[in-house]
């Protein structure tokens, strides 16, 4: 995966002055978000958007309370300077707090990798980097691989784009993005969301995870949440023509820019 920007966060060196700041809050308040991150961020240094990720994701209990004192510790962050916009910006998109009873596990490279080690057929094979390379719904990709013909894919530098166009209700695929090297592999399968969702239960990685992994994937090599939610078809069915032809656009370019880097985790 492609480095982070770096910054640094000791915690342990600025836990006096955050706390005098966070003072200025209820004593109930204060003692909550001090508890969590005392619990988690003691003696560590966050330098990179991995580390705060892994972070997050190492919090079997309380994730939400640990994500909300993260972004009270970032507001410290901001006041006084301490990091800059940009990078508080891609931190805070990060750290979001989940609603309660959500599910927010996100799959490691190894964890992905490990499944991926276990798919014994090809085209088991072929849709799980499918799914991990776009982002794309299970629905979506067992459209696309049971209808697939190489003469619609369409091909732009390393990346290639294949049109979906399946709008439902809220949940939009314009075009299902890929690497080039990895699209010119693409064969048809006949192969129901069922069947599917059947396939990956055996190695214990259901879609949606290779879904939450690619969009952090996305976020964590620097591509815009307005354009990452483009890329994975999480777009309103009403936008407007100019929008639309100006997030392909981006897309095209984000895209390019982390094709190889997605190549390599495989």
């Amino acid at each position: 995966m492609k480095a982070s920007e770096s910054f640094e966060i000791n915690y342990s060196e600025l836990k006096d002055k955050f706390e005098i700041w966070l003072s200025k809050y209820s004593e109930g308040y204060s003692n909550d978000v001090s508890r969590y991150l005392n619990r988690y961020l003691m003696g560590k240094i966050l330098t990179t958007q991995e580390d705060v990720l892994n972070l997050v994701n190492s919090a079997d209990k309380g994730k939400r309370h640990l994500c909300y004192s993260l972004r009270v510790l970032f507001n410290f962050l901001e006041e006084f300077e301490l990091l800059d916009e940009h990078t508080l910006s891609k931190l805070r998109k990060v750290v979001k707090i989940p609603n309660s009873g959500s599910d927010n596990y996100v799959p490691s490279n190894e964890e992905i990798l490990n499944a991926y080690s276990r798919i014994k057929k090809e085209e088991t094979k072929m849709v799980f980097k499918l799914l991990a390379f776009s982002g794309i719904r299970i629905v979506e990709a067992s459209t696309l691989v049971s209808n697939f013909k190489e003469s619609e894919l369409m091909l732009n530098g390393n990346i290639a784009k294949y049109p979906l166009s399946m709008l439902r209700k809220t949940k939009n695929a314009y075009y299902v993005y890929i690497p080039k090297k990895f699209a010119l592999e693409l064969e048809r399968i006949d192969l129901t969301k069922k069947a599917i969702i059947n396939r990956f239960c055996a190695f214990h990685m259901p879609g949606k995870y290779l879904r939450k992994w690619n969009y952090n994937f996305l976020i964590l090599n620097g591509v815009p949440e307005s354009v990452a939610d483009f890329i994975q078809g999480r777009v309103p069915i009403t936008v407007g023509s100019m929008h639309y032809l100006a997030k392909v656009k981006q897309a095209d370019e984000w895209y390019s820019r982390i094709a190889e880097e997605l190549l390599k985790i495989f």
